[in-house]
């Protein structure tokens, strides 16, 4: 059976049309799952033995919902923004700061 990429700290694609993409912090015990959807979320307390069996499944789907999603108490989970929405957000309020700062100057 193969043992985790050395680089899986990184976002990783997988062959599932369920999953698209894994992270995993080995030193920190984080799976974090994003999904066709681009939503990912951040699962905590999850071993090495865990994510390796996960990675070698036949159905990363089915394996993930059964053994991971499922088991919320063992394992918390927390929606992670993804730095795309951060940039975006970001920009926004820019953009909303800006508008604000110059209707002030227009109003003097």
């Amino acid at each position: 059976m193969p043992k985790l990429p050395e680089d899986i700290n990184k976002w990783t694609d997988v062959d599932s049309s369920s999953i698209k993409q894994v992270s995993y912090d080995k030193e920190n015990k984080i799976l974090k799952v994003k999904f066709p959807n681009d939503k990912s979320y951040q699962y905590d307390s999850i071993g090495p033995k865990l994510v390796e069996d996960f990675l070698n499944s036949n159905s990363k789907g089915r394996f993930f919902h059964k053994r991971i999603r499922k088991k919320k108490e063992k394992y918390p989970f927390k929606r992670v923004a993804s730095t795309l929405s951060r940039c975006n957000f970001i920009g926004r309020m820019l953009t909303k700061n800006t508008l604000s700062e110059k209707w002030e100057d227009q109003k003097k």
